[in-house]
This record gives structure tokens, sequence and C-alpha cells, in this order.
């Protein structure tokens, strides 16, 4: 039987040749056009009748259609057929988009929580990631985070992000290689995270979703002698096209661009380990790149936790004197709206009673409780400094109103309202935009 063979000229680079050949075997006909100087990509039975002058090369520089040319075609399946023999199934890929879909599914139907906006005790109590829990003792925050999502859309579109890639992936380092690379690099995400401001909640998959584009342009990069040039630029766009979007959505406020690095950073770290040639030999090296891989894994975890530890020291405590400067505030709100107000419901001595037996104590011991962690994390000192000195203004406005409403002097009074109500905004502004929690009133 006949064959046609593919390929590039082995001294130019030249592509769209094709050799008419009557060996054999396909075996004869690639060793064939490789004695006549081709390197050889595809070798395609044909019959007698076909046999055809040899494919101009200018033809097919330029062909007379913008689709791929019959080479590119038969590269492209090729390499195909080549993925699927190597990696049968992407069971690993659908597994995942499925937990992460029964997790939103029992987070919103059975706990409770909104599809649009969940609060964030929601997504602590389904495993969101949060500094102050995550290194106080909870670990598992930074995997459980990846399978929790901030409401319907965020799902929708992590999930078709992962889809649309995943697969091709999975068949590239197989499945186990998969499953690790996934995790790892939202890991590699949620670890980022932590370290660029652990007082925020983390949750979603996105910093994985990056991973996998971040492996897959590591694999086009080191294996391209492996991968078809039409289906390699492909992957290249692909891989473009996701990064820059995704770079400038991340830009907004109320998304982590740190998760999204730390994701890119970890798959394409990861990527480079378990990327190989699609052969029989790499894919019987897979299982000792996977421990590979494992063992990166878990050194990033182990590294990650330490040093987060040693950066964020009593990062727990300070988070537990935030809580009680919470309670002091649902406790005293009533007295605060009435001290706003100017109120006549209730007289100036009793209101100046109120303040004082009842806000000024909590709030003093809101102070104390602050003050006792030593040390404050360094990241986070400038922060704490200014609540701290925000905390203490806020004191010293009560202590004036008090006095000045025992005194009845109702000009002094309306006076210590006014600074309250500025210290109340200075307050506002530092719950903006300081990195640690701090709650608005």
């Amino acid at each position: 039987m006949p064959y046609f063979v593919y390929g590039s000229d082995a001294a130019s680079g030249e592509t769209a040749r094709r050799i008419f050949s009557t060996a054999a075997n396909r075996e004869e006909a690639r060793s064939d056009a490789e004695a006549r100087g081709m390197r050889v990509s595809a070798v395609v039975a044909c019959r007698n009748e076909q046999a055809p002058a040899p494919l101009p090369v200018a033809a097919v520089r330029k062909p007379a259609t913008s689709g791929p040319t019959a080479l590119q075609a038969a590269q492209a399946a090729q390499f195909s057929n080549t993925l699927a023999q190597l990696t049968p199934s992407t069971y690993v890929t659908w597994v995942i988009i499925a937990a992460n879909v029964a997790v939103f599914a029992l987070m919103t139907l059975i706990g409770g929580a909104s599809a649009v906006n969940p609060k964030v005790a929601d997504l602590l109590r389904w495993g969101a990631e949060y500094g102050p829990q995550t290194l106080g003792g909870q670990p598992w925050r930074l995997f459980t985070a990846l399978f929790v999502h901030i409401g319907f859309m965020h799902l929708l579109y992590n999930m078709v992000a992962l889809a649309y890639v995943a697969p091709t992936v999975e068949r590239l380092v197989g499945n186990a290689g998969f499953a690790l690379l996934y995790l790892a690099a939202g890991l590699g995400g949620s670890l980022l995270a932590l370290f660029w401001n652990p007082m925020i909640v983390h949750a979603g998959a996105s910093g994985s979703v990056f991973g996998v584009y971040g492996a897959l342009g590591a694999i086009a990069l080191t294996q391209r002698d492996s991968i078809p040039p039409e289906v390699l630029g492909r992957m290249k766009r692909l891989v473009l096209m996701f990064v820059v979007y995704n770079a400038l959505y991340s830009l907004r406020p109320e998304v982590s661009l740190s998760a999204h690095a730390g994701g890119l950073i970890s798959g394409i770290a990861f990527g480079l380990l378990l990327a190989q040639p699609l052969s029989v030999e790499a894919h019987d090296a897979r299982p000792r790149r996977n421990l590979l891989a494992a063992g990166g894994a878990l050194a990033l975890l182990l590294v990650g936790l330490f040093g987060a530890h040693l950066r964020f020291v009593n990062i727990d405590r300070l988070e537990q004197a935030f809580d009680g400067y919470d309670a002091v505030l649902l406790r005293i709100s009533p007295v605060l709206e009435a001290a706003k107000k100017g109120t006549d419901k209730i007289s100036d001595e009793a209101l100046a009673d109120a303040i004082d037996h009842e806000l000024l104590p909590g709030w003093q011991r809101a102070r104390e409780q602050l003050a006792a962690v030593t040390p404050v994390p360094s990241a986070l000192q400038d922060d704490v400094s200014r609540i701290s000195e925000y905390m203490r203004r806020r004191e010293e406005s009560w202590r004036d109103l008090v006095d000045a409403l025992r005194s009845g002097d109702r000009e002094r009074t309306k006076e210590a309202q006014e600074r309250v109500h500025d210290v109340n905004l200075l307050g506002a502004k530092i719950a903006r935009t300081a990195r640690v929690h701090l709650p608005s009133s």
C-alpha cells in the first residue's frame, strides 16, 4: 500500500512537504522520507491512483482558505489520538467540577446561604480561608477554600473556565498528575493570598484554574517538539488571552489578585515538573514525576505555613481582640444612637450614666486586650497602630461627652457630640483602608 508522508525539511525547517512513497509499510515509508532529508510528522495511507506531483511549498505557505491545511489537520488528529491513548479518560476534571457544584448546592440549599451574595459567616462555616483561623489550628482551610464560592456567578465562571481547558491538561499530565496540579496550584494561591492579607476571607477555585492555564503554558513551551505547530499556537493564544483578561479583571477591589498570581505561578512550576514528551516511555515515568510533584506540594505547604506563622505571629490573639471590639459595639449600639441623635427620650444625666457604665468599661477592656497583643505581626503594625490611636481618641471623645452632658451646658454638649461624630468618621475610614478587621459603626 502506498503512503503520503508529511513533514518538514530537516535542514531548512521548511514545512508543507509531501512525499509519495510506494513502501511496503509505514516504517519503510518513514525511513525512506527521512533518508531524503525530511523530518517526518505524519504517514497517511493512500491509493496508487492518488500518486501526485510533489506538493509545491509556496502553495501550502499561502493556502487558499483560512482553515488548517491537510498536513495540520493530520497532525492535530494524530496528536489527539496520542493523548487519548496515553490518558483514555479525563474523569478527574469532572469529579472536581462536580465537587465544586455539590459544595455550593449544599451551602445554599441545605446550609441556607445566599446563592448570590453569601455572608462571611456562611463562607467560613463551609471552609473558606481566613488567616486567624487558618493559622490558629485549621490549616485545612487552604484546601477546602478551593471548593467554596462567593455566589453562583463566581462558581459558574470558574467552572466554565476550568472545563474549557482542563481535559486537555489532564490528558497531557495524566489523571493523578492533574489532581496533584489542581491542588498544588490552589495551595499556592491560598498561601500567597494568606501572605498578602490574612485578615480577609478568601474562597473559590480561581487559584487552581489559573494554575491549570499556567501549566498548559509551561507544557506548550517545554514540549513544543511533541506538539503540532497548529495545536501549539492555539494553546499559546488561549493561555495568553486568559491571563491578560483575568489580570485586568483581577484589578477590581473585590477580586483576590494575590490568589490568582499564586495559582498561576504554582501552576507554571508544577506544569514544568509534570511536563514530558508524548511517548510510551514518558508515560511509564509518570508515577515518578507524580511522586516528585506530591513531595513538592507537601514542601510548599510546610514551608508556607511555617513562614506564615513567623510573619503573622499572634494573629489569632489579634483576631480575638477585635472580636471583643465587635462585642462591645453590639452591646452599646442603642447608647451610641442616642448620643449621636441627642434624643430627648433620655435625660442628659441618664445618657451620661449609660455611656459611663455601659460603653466605656467594655471599650477600655477592648483597648487593653488589643494593647496586650505583643508582638504585633510586623506586616500589620502600621494598621494596628492606627486602630489603637483611633480607639484612644474615641474613648476620649466619649469621656468629653459625658462631662459635657453632666455640666448641663448645651453648647459644650453640641461640641462634644461633633467630636464623637468626627472620630466615628475616622474609624469608618480606617475600616475601609486597613488590612485588618475593623467594622465601621
